[in-house]
């Protein structure tokens, strides 16, 4: 693991032999590898005493180690090492101390915590909960809880901050702020948990997620505004004027609001590629605003139309979903002078995409996409003042307290950090303030560190190591006041066994899963956790127009509340670009009606209760017959892999697209299944002339056919089918296993 700092800082294990160092020695160690030699030279830091009493220790260190109060990124990576190298000797919370102005010593916090008078003001942490209420009594859903059900955290805040990123140093340019080690970066895959994995779950149980980096992957940015003109913005319906203030790039639109009135305001947006990408508003707002101001987004797959209060959040972004667009010049984004009280509807500026960072630092911008970069970054981007985003010398230092800075600014109900480890060990631990942690960190920390510890051992290892619930003065959690803060290192990044869990995308999965338990846990206890996503997906036609899609409810054994009480079916003709999920239904099987022959229907589905929505499950399609006795082809959907070598955005689940517009191009049509559906007996293979199974990158280790499939496919290609199977590895395993058990013994594919 390297720590960039203004030189590049090697920190490995302590070395061998080292644990018979004297303590106060080790610190030295300690100090000296954080530091860098030089650099320790040149300040003059000296470790001057260690005390250990029970569970809490304290190091004090010489009167040079006041600069570390002023350099967060450097205290905090000392704070880290010292509490692994101390882990073994039963120490749990650490309070570093240094000579103070007036004789004896003071706790470095005194002197690293920002004084009041130069943190932004704070946000109100009921504002966004009243402004549910009020948007739930207009008879609308706020963002982004698009669910029959309003989930058990709705109406709730929560900040996310995956650690590090990208960062300006004055001494050596771009750079990471943590080195690569056992084939990882921490500044990257910490975001990576965050995006893919624990924003959608929290949001998916009815929060409003707000992460303190960008939070899509995708490289292209969009920004449209009022101040375009034609042919990027444009108006309909009489009464729009200019505002009197200053809006997010400069000036904005605003109309009279009510139940009657009619007009609406368009950016029309120049796509040059097809993708998902996230979409974001801005707005001046201001206490007569319409308190639900109507956005729709035109998408391929549709118009979705999410309803925001522009009450709140002035002038930054404020995220409203993520949509698949086409470069077809259909991708707008409207908003409408309807609402359900007498006000006003800013027209400002929207954003569309992840985008490449675009802040210019020393000689330009990092050249990086935008959520490689750091918090500090993306939120000075986002509207902060200065005072959120520019609070320390070096920007890394800024990156620490940004965080807490922005969360309290923008007022919420938790504040939470996710970042690994790496020093010498292995395993969980969770952190919150030593000192003066805000309220309620300390129930929040408990709710997650056990949840976690518990879902690891059932889940992953048995023995997972549980490192503690520890405290330390670290920068995230020392700055937040409005919230409870917590910080977890999740496992090592320097240990090859921690390692391989932190590169599989399904430990992300249920890590974030587990974490997102927990905060529920606190904020909503007693309530019922979101399903897991249903499994075993097929679709059938059935003649007549219509066709019958069912599936298996996936229950969660950890979790008995988490059982589904229904179902959410999206539809699409497009493959990637789904409806709003208008179909609900209670029983794991529903009846699609008024579809036409000819054309091709793809479906995922969602499992929802009390608690909320799942994931979705993977995308299966059809192609109806004008007849429905003549031929169809099968197409079986067996690419499951997730792993070290195939990442979460690597096997999206919908390869399907690419697989049904090959067949209909060809004239073919067929129904499609999962490859468990067939494991579990669940689809008669013998209906169908021929079978397209792909595999994409299934893996010899994942085993590309099981038992059951093998079995089935021979006695199908016995009774005189076809099968055309594609995959990665396909001709490995058929050649490693020919002369053990050959699939079909007269037949080659």
């Amino acid at each position: 693991m390297r720590y960039i700092l203004p030189c590049i800082i090697a920190l490995a294990p302590i070395a061998a032999g080292s644990a018979e160092q004297e303590p106060l020695e080790a610190v030295r160690a300690a100090l000296s590898q954080v530091c860098g030699s030089a650099r320790a030279s040149k300040t003059g830091i000296e470790p001057l005493a260690l005390q250990i009493l029970g569970d809490r220790a304290v190091v004090r260190l010489s009167r040079e180690a006041r600069v570390l109060a002023r350099d967060d990124a450097l205290h905090d990576a000392l704070l880290l090492r010292l509490l692994v190298l101390l882990h073994d000797r039963g120490v749990r919370h650490l309070r570093l101390e240094v000579p103070g102005d007036s004789g004896g010593f003071v706790d470095l916090d005194e002197l690293a915590r920002l004084p009041s008078r130069s943190r932004p003001p704070a946000a109100d942490p009921d504002a966004w909960r009243e402004s549910k209420a009020r948007l739930s009594a207009a008879r609308v859903l706020a963002p982004p809880a698009a669910f029959p059900f309003d989930g058990a955290l709705s109406g709730r805040t929560i900040f996310l901050s995956p650690g590090h990123g990208y960062y300006w140093n004055s001494s050596i340019g771009w750079t990471t702020q943590r080195g690569l080690v056992n084939d990882l970066i921490e500044d990257i895959h910490n975001n990576e948990i965050v995006m893919a994995y624990l924003a959608p779950m929290l949001e998916h149980a009815g929060a409003r997620v707000i992460s303190c980096r960008e939070r899509s992957r995708n490289e292209l940015e969009i920004v449209a505004d009022d101040g375009d003109g034609e042919p990027f913005y444009t108006e309909s319906g009489s009464g729009w004027r200019e505002g009197a203030e200053t809006g997010f790039k400069g000036g904005y639109r605003v109309h009279e609001a009510g139940p009657d009135i009619s007009a609406e305001a368009t950016w029309h947006l120049p796509v040059l590629e097809p993708g998902s990408h996230p979409v974001y508003v801005a707005y001046r707002a201001g206490t007569n605003r319409a308190v639900d101001a109507a956005y729709t987004v035109h998408h391929a797959g549709g118009a979705t139309t999410v309803h925001v209060d522009q009450t709140l959040d002035d002038r930054r972004w404020v995220y409203i979903g993520e949509y698949w667009f086409e470069p077809d010049g259909s991708a707008s984004i409207s908003l409408s002078a309807a609402s359900s009280e007498s006000g006003y509807v800013v027209a400002d500026t929207v954003r569309l995409g992840g985008g490449m960072g675009t802040l210019e630092r020393g000689g330009g911008p990092s050249g990086k996409a935008k959520w490689k970069e750091a918090a500090r970054y993306w939120i000075q981007y986002s509207g902060a003042p200065a005072s959120v985003y520019d609070a320390r010398n070096e920007d890394n230092g800024d990156d620490v307290v940004a965080r807490p800075l922005y969360a309290d600014w923008r007022g919420g109900d938790l504040f939470f950090s996710h970042h690994t480890n790496a020093g010498g060990g292995t395993g969980t631990s969770t952190f919150i303030h030593d000192t003066s942690p805000s309220p309620g960190s300390a129930e929040l920390q408990a709710a997650v560190h056990d949840k976690v510890i518990r879902d690891l051992r059932a889940l992953w290892r048995s023995d997972w190591y549980d490192r503690g619930k520890k405290s330390a003065n670290f920068g995230e959690v020392r700055e937040v006041n409005g919230m409870p803060a917590m910080l977890i290192e999740s496992a090592f990044h320097d240990l090859p066994e921690d390692a391989a869990f932190i590169h599989n995308p399904r430990w992300r999965r249920d890590l974030s899963r587990a974490i997102a338990k927990g905060i529920q846990d606190y904020l909503a206890p007693g309530t019922p956790y979101p399903p897991l996503p249903p499994t075993h997906l097929r679709v059938t036609d059935i003649g007549g127009g219509s066709a019958l899609l069912a599936w298996k409810e996936a229950l969660d054994p950890l979790e008995p509340s988490a059982a589904p009480t229904g179902y959410r079916v999206y539809i699409s003709t497009h493959g990637r670009a789904f409806d709003n999920g208008d179909i609900l239904t209670s029983s794991p099987s529903v009846t699609i009606d008024d579809l036409e022959p000819g054309t091709v229907y793809y479906f995922r589905v969602t499992a929802v209760n009390q608690g909320g929505e799942s994931l979705p499950g993977p995308v299966v399609s059809v192609r109806p017959r004008p007849d429905i006795e003549g031929p169809r082809i099968l197409l079986v959907d067996g690419f499951d892999r997730l792993d070290r070598y195939v990442r979460e955005y690597d096997n999206t689940f919908d390869f399907a697209k690419e697989h049904a517009t090959a067949l209909a191009e060809a004239g073919a049509y067929f129904d499609m299944t999962s490859n468990e559906a067939i494991s579990d007996g669940l689809v008669d293979l013998s209906r169908y002339v021929a079978i397209d199974w792909f595999l994409g990158e299934e893996s010899t280790a994942d085993s590309t056919l099981d038992a059951d499939e093998r079995s089935a496919v021979r006695a199908y290609l016995d009774g005189g089918g076809a099968l055309l199977i594609s995959g990665a590895e396909i001709g490995w395993t058929w050649w490693k296993k020919a002369m053990q058990r050959p699939l079909h013994s007269s037949r080659t594919c």
